[in-house]
């Protein structure tokens, strides 16, 4: 065990008060205490010494004894988390340790955070359980997440469990967070701080507050990039400037009653896909999906409903060489997608089209289709084989005589190997990649993209480096 002095930071959130009544010699006397929490979110450097701090007072009459009881998730093994009461830190296997206080005495319990050699997001929680009447019993909550993490979820919906179904979703090689907007309001620069944001609203009431909307028009005017998901944000916020100026989106009606929903040939989130939003293995929480439009030059749907062309989801973003912005709205919620295999195909075409990676689906001579489909002038194959190990071949074809600029890049948008960057004739071409990138190192095995771009026209594929 050990001993250590802590000082007290921040602006405090919550405090609790629990009682119970007795009498002593005709008089009330009774157990009660308190729980303040300071700064229950906390965004910190790798390798930072991070302490999660509650203050425990008693606020009885009589002396108690206090169990405090420690739950965490990790996104690895490799962090250090230990459980102090009072002066005592405890090693890593104790997660539970009594505090007894006096009559109007305080003191603290922390859960002490070190996070090594992998970026995340780690929940905490503190459970604080009387012994003099084992009735009084309360739980605080903690999220710390790292500075390098690639993609905050904010949690909006409220205390419902929705956000695990996003969190499940999005692929293993970027690193996420939770920020529960129950226990502390979201700021722009807090999101800035990361490359994304996946904000969910679930059931709640309104869906977006004013303040809420002014930090996420703040958050994109800096160039965020956004996926939004929920069935009423329509019906609370559809009449605001934020909704169609920022959302690029027009509220049409508030349930459409179809619960199928069909991809759009060519665009890149929803191609070759129908899903349903109701059962499953999804949150079976969708009563009310809403039919939404696309408004700007910029936006285009994502998805229909079934056999209809009525829009489910809109896509947009501003493709200047200094602008990141870019918009992911669905009028549904994504948890109620009804399979996981869905959720994370999805997902991953998101982060995609976020990253400005995947702005059309590649395809065979294919044009027209709803967003920023492949154009006629160009046509980029499957490469072949794939998956692959140790090279694979691109082809693709011109129809005029082009600058072409043919690339791999990562899930994260970081590209990671030019093939051919010059001037083509109209026909059929071909390049072969050996696996490796710009320095010549072999990559990974996972998922890549090449994206090839003709003067504006561009066509993204994926392809898998198997080990």
């Amino acid at each position: 065990m050990i001993s250590r002095e802590r000082k007290i930071e921040g602006i405090a959130l919550l405090t609790v008060v629990l009682t119970f009544g007795l009498f002593a010699d005709g008089k009330a006397v009774d157990y009660s205490f308190t729980v303040e929490v300071r700064d229950p979110i906390v965004i910190a450097p790798m390798g930072g010494f991070t302490i999660l701090k509650a203050t425990i007072t008693n606020t009885g009459d009589l002396p108690d004894t206090l169990d405090v009881t420690l739950e965490y998730e990790e996104p690895d093994t490799s962090w250090a988390v230990l459980l102090c009461v009072g002066p005592v830190c405890y090693p890593p296997w104790v997660t539970s340790a009594p505090l007894g206080l006096g009559p109007g005495q305080a003191d603290s319990a922390t859960v002490d955070v070190t996070p090594f050699s992998v970026d995340g997001g780690l929940t905490a929680s503190l459970t604080i359980q009387s012994r003099g009447n084992p009735s009084l019993v309360e739980t605080v909550r903690f999220a710390l997440i790292t500075d390098g993490t690639d993609l905050l979820i904010v949690d909006g919906d409220g205390g419902l469990p929705y956000e695990t179904f996003y969190r499940d979703a999005i692929p293993e090689n970027y690193t996420k967070g939770v920020w529960d907007l129950l226990l502390e309001p979201v700021t722009s620069g807090d999101l800035a701080t990361f490359d994304f944001c996946f904000w969910l609203t679930g059931e709640r009431t309104p869906a977006l507050t004013v303040e809420e909307m002014g930090i996420l028009s703040a958050f994109l005017d800096g160039g965020g990039r956004l996926f939004i998901s929920g069935q009423d944000i329509g019906r609370d916020i559809g009449g605001t400037a934020f909704y169609t100026d920022y959302l690029h989106a027009s509220f049409i009606s508030d349930s459409t009653g179809i619960f199928t929903l069909e991809g759009i040939d060519g665009e890149p989130i929803s191609d070759g896909l129908t899903i349903q939003i109701t059962g499953g293995d999804g949150a079976g929480n969708q009563a009310r999906p809403s039919e939404i439009a696309p408004v700007g030059p910029s936006a285009y749907a994502s998805f229909y409903y079934q056999s209809t062309q009525r829009g489910a989801a809109v896509s947009s973003a501003t493709y200047g060489p200094a602008d990141t912005t870019r918009v992911v709205y669905f009028a549904f919620g994504f948890e109620g997608i009804s399979t996981a295999a869905d959720r994370s195909t999805i997902a991953q075409r998101i982060l995609e089209h976020l990253a400005g990676i995947l702005v059309g689906i590649g395809g065979e001579e294919r044009g027209g289709g709803a967003g920023p489909s492949l154009p006629a002038t160009i046509a980029l194959r499957q490469n072949y084989p794939n998956p692959f190990n140790p090279s694979t071949t691109i082809a693709f074809q011109t129809a005029e005589r082009t600058h072409a600029d043919l690339a791999v890049y990562d899930l994260r948008g970081r590209r990671i190997r030019s093939l051919l960057d010059g001037s083509l004739s109209a026909g059929d071409h071909a390049v072969v990649w050996d696996g490796r990138d710009e320095q010549g190192s072999r990559v990974g095995s996972g998922i890549y993209l090449y994206r090839l771009d003709t003067n504006g026209a561009v066509a993204t594929r994926r392809m898998i480096v198997a080990k």
